[in-house]
This record gives structure tokens, sequence and C-alpha cells, in this order.
């Protein structure tokens, strides 16, 4: 259970969040630390899956307070975000972060399957994941 920060592609143009279970404010914490590592191993943008599928709901933990850090990654690091079954309460948090940054807008997408947001990347961006 947790958060799991990897890869999808061998190009390192697609890095994954993938939530599994109850997870933690700390582990979320720890799961941002581990995406700015990772990009530390590229000097361009890249997209950013965030895949909920296997999450069990949202810890009690104020998300607005850290989405500042998040935008932040957004804006300069992501050429897009793709969350994959997000929970109502986050979809609305986005929401209310998308009003406040109309750049990130166009750059965050919800989608309900992985081989959605796959295909979102493959047929809008070019860009290809490994096999699942």
């Amino acid at each position: 259970m947790g958060i799991v920060v990897s890869w999808e592609n061998p190009e390192k143009t697609i890095l994954r969040q993938k939530f599994d279970g109850k997870w933690t404010g700390a582990e979320y914490y720890a799961s941002l630390d581990e995406i700015n590592k990772l990009l530390k191993e590229v000097d361009y943008r890249v997209h950013w899956i965030g895949d909920m599928t296997d999450s069990v709901g949202i810890p009690a933990l104020n998300l607005l307070a850290a989405s500042g850090r998040v935008v932040k990654m957004v804006e300069h690091q992501f050429l897009t975000v793709s969350v994959v079954k997000a929970h109502n309460y986050f979809q609305s948090l986005v929401n209310v972060v998308r009003r406040m940054s109309p750049a990130l807008a166009e750059r965050v997408f919800f989608v309900n399957t992985l081989d959605e947001a796959y295909s979102l990347l493959a047929t809008r961006f070019d860009v290809t994941a490994k096999a699942s």
C-alpha cells in the first residue's frame, strides 16, 4: 500500500504516480519528493500520470496546501497531467487550482482508465508507454 513513482517508458517521457490502497499524507509528500528526484534525470518536460485506480479514499490532509508545490512542478516540468480514476474531492480540488492557474486548465485531463491515459498521450502527443 502507498504510492509508487516510476518512469513508464525507456525514453523517460511519462512519469507515473500510482496510488495503491490507503495512503497517507506523508506518503503523498514523499512521492512528490521522488518525482522531483526522477525529474533531475532529464532536462525536458514530461507527461505525468496520477493513477488513482487502486486508491482507497483520500487521507485527511490539506491537499490545497500542497497544490502550490504541485502547480509549480506542473508549470515548469510537465507537459500534461492525466489523472486516472480521480476521486470527486480530488477532481474538485484540481478544478479550483485550474481556475487559479488557467495555463494548467489545458494540460490537465481526467480519464477513467490507465489505457485511456496512454491512448490520450499517443493520439494527442505522439508519446507511448511501455506495454502494461
